[in-house]
């Protein structure tokens, strides 16, 4: 199994903490790289013995992709515009870089082999969305009753999402 703990440690350094311009895009492009993640994972398990991954990742793309809707019309209260789409695909960009830094990007070589694939992206948006709430909340757009409905639907991003880790831990596990 891959080292969990080291892509964790590669997040809180690079993605968590300080959420700088446009951080609700930048949650949005992570969302549509985690859905892409678990929608690729989707396709390549289909043979008869992978249906219950196959069913597995269409669970995780299709809740993430709800996700990537309700924040995206979010930033649009906070003043957050798409209107520069050069922001939207570098965020894009730079959340599949910091992916594959921690291994994404590797042969798949065994049935486990996608799970634990995602489960590292997971884990990996897990700390992003900590320092998401940290940057916010110090920000002062969220935690104060002010959230406009943020500070909810980041809760339940993170029910989700830890739902997602459970759910693939738990395959894991056999």
């Amino acid at each position: 199994m891959k080292d969990i703990s080291a892509a964790a440690k590669l997040s809180a350094l690079e993605v968590s903490g300080d959420v700088g311009d446009m951080p609700l895009l930048k949650t949005v492009a992570f969302l549509r790289v985690l859905s892409m993640v678990h929608q690729n994972h989707h396709w390549a398990a289909f043979s008869p013995t992978q249906m219950s991954d196959h069913l597995l990742f269409e669970r995780l793309y299709n809740e993430t992709q709800e996700e990537i809707d309700a924040l995206g019309e979010k930033a649009f209260l906070y003043g957050e515009s798409y209107m520069d789409e050069s922001i939207t695909f570098e965020n894009i960009q730079d959340m599949w870089s910091l992916l594959v830094k921690t291994q994404m990007g590797k042969t798949v070589d065994s049935p486990n082999a996608l799970v634990e694939n995602s489960l590292v992206a997971e884990l990996l948006f897990a700390e992003f969305l900590d320092g998401l709430v940290l940057g916010l909340q110090a920000s002062g757009r969220m935690g104060d009753g002010k959230g406009r409905g943020l500070d909810k639907i980041i809760q339940d991003m993170q029910d989700t999402h830890e739902g997602h880790v459970y759910l693939l831990r738990q395959r894991l596990k056999g």
